[in-house]
């Protein structure tokens, strides 16, 4: 395992392990914590943040590393692995640069203006997007499958948000498919080493030959 992969499968769990608590805290209060714009700019914020932004930094790395792997015989894994990549970039931006910005000056975080927000609501929606489509791509792949499952489970996490939502409960939070995005981007890494006697995707062709 590569020392990008344990970092960014370090980084996926502890920015998962952030968001549940973050999630489990706000649910059990029923108010935002300080890991909310809504509370303020405070340390946990910004500690927070730069974690979210360091995560996301890593996975579009990876991502990138992997590419080879990831893109092989389609096309189409190609443009989804770029636009995972492109949201995670985006993410990056706004919880680095702008978040911390605005602690900085003392701008309250909660007032950050639209035009600095709309990147990152676009790269949070496409995480969503490209995370379930790419898995969805990958479960037929060698070496992919338990990646895939991961990021294909994103689907049950925003269904999971979606109910809670609906049951107006405060436990509502996009942590729950967030973390399933992480782990599953993550594991790209671990699962992109080719293993004896794994049959791979002929791109010229569109055949499968073994590897050598």
């Amino acid at each position: 395992m590569s020392t990008l992969t344990k970092l960014a499968l370090t980084l996926a769990f502890a920015t998962s392990g952030v968001a549940i608590l973050d999630a489990v805290l706000g649910g059990i209060t029923g108010e935002p914590t300080a890991l909310a714009a809504e509370s303020g700019m405070s340390l946990p914020l910004l500690l927070g943040s730069l974690l979210h932004a360091a995560t996301y930094i890593a996975m579009a790395l990876l991502l990138h590393v992997h590419r080879d792997r990831i893109d092989i015989g389609t096309r189409t894994r190609r443009v989804l692995r770029i636009g995972l990549e492109a949201a995670y970039v985006l993410m990056a931006m706004f919880f680095g640069p702008v978040v911390i910005g605005a602690g900085a000056t003392g701008t309250d975080p909660a007032k950050i203006p639209d035009l600095l927000t709309l990147p990152a609501a676009l790269g949070f929606a496409g995480q969503f997007l490209f995370t379930i489509t790419l898995g969805i791509a990958l479960l037929r792949v060698p070496g992919m499958r338990l990646p895939a499952l991961v990021l294909t489970g994103v689907t049950a996490g925003i269904g999971l948000t979606t109910l809670l939502g609906a049951l107006d409960s405060s436990f509502a939070h996009p942590a729950y498919p967030e973390a399933l995005a992480y782990i599953g981007t993550a594991l790209i890494g671990v699962g992109s080493a080719p293993r004896p006697g794994d049959r791979q995707l002929n791109p010229d062709r569109g055949t499968v030959r073994p590897s050598t």
